[in-house]
Order: structure tokens, then sequence, then C-alpha cells
């Protein structure tokens, strides 16, 4: 940041600091209200899935409802919010509507991202800046396999030592 924007943000005031965040945390919510329940589409993989077996059908579709809401229960954790968009988003687009996987998915991209600069610890903070910066390059918007790219690239550092 330089010194102008340091100026501007410190002009900003209170009050308009908080609506900015707040309008910033809508706009990441939106993007789990982009990816709503689509209960025909859920139907249809399910049917497929169990085609001749009612019951798991049934099952299918009720796992489904309880892991979107369990999903977008995790996206609106105070974790979540500090993360991009694009981790849901990448979660949402390679599970489609399995909404069991998504919500695994979502899990461990907060649990990665919340835990991330861990794996860096010890280390110095330049060490642990090209660590980090190689794999946020490598991984974008992956979060579970930044931490393994950091996590070996951590390892190998102090093997090298």
């Amino acid at each position: 940041m330089n010194h102008a924007d340091g100026q501007i943000i410190t002009k900003l005031g209170r009050k308009r600091r908080m609506r900015l965040a707040w309008i910033a945390s809508a706009l990441v919510g939106s993007t789990v209200a982009a990816h709503a329940f689509d209960e025909q589409a859920v139907a249809a993989k399910c049917a497929a899935d169990w085609s001749a077996d009612f019951a798991m059908q049934k099952f299918c579709r009720d796992q489904a409802v309880k892991a979107h809401s369990e999903a977008t229960d995790a996206w609106s954790t105070s974790t979540a919010q500090r993360m991009p968009a694009e981790a849901f988003d990448k979660c949402r687009a390679d599970w489609t509507n399995d909404w069991v996987m998504i919500a695994f998915c979502t899990k461990q991209q907060i649990d990665a991202f919340s835990t991330i600069a861990d794996t860096t610890e010890g280390l110095s903070p330049d060490v642990a800046s090209q660590i980090n910066t190689k794999c946020a390059a490598d991984w974008s918007s992956d979060f579970v396999m930044q931490k393994f790219c950091a996590e070996q690239q951590a390892e190998a550092f102090k093997a090298l030592q």
C-alpha cells in the first residue's frame, strides 16, 4: 500500500469503513446464494445413481438438502468470510450438484485456509514469504493444495539446512 492509499483509508472514517466491510461480506455471501440448491438437478442425480431403489433416492435427496445447509453454514463463518469466493466456486465446479461432496470440499478449504500459516512456522519471514508466494501462485484458489505445497516446501527447506 502506498502513502496515498493510506491517506484515503485514514480519511474514510470508522462508519464508512464498517459499511464497506458489510458490503464486502454481503458480496462474498452472494457467492453462496448464487449456488442455490437446485432440487430438480439433485433429484435427477439421485435417480440416476439409484434408479431402482426409491428408498436410496429419498436418502440421497435428504443428504443433499442437509449437505447444502452445511455448506452454506460453513461459508458464513468468520474464517470463510476472509477467504476468496473462488474457493467455494471451485468446490461447486468440481462437484456440480453433489452437495455432500461440496460441503466436504468447502469444510476442507476453510480448514486449510485457517491453518496454512502454521506450515511455515519457525522459518524466517523471507523464506516463509517465498514458500507462500510460490504455493499461492501454483494453486491460486485451492487452499488444500496450497497448504500441502507449503508443507512440502517447508520440509524440503529444513532438510536442506
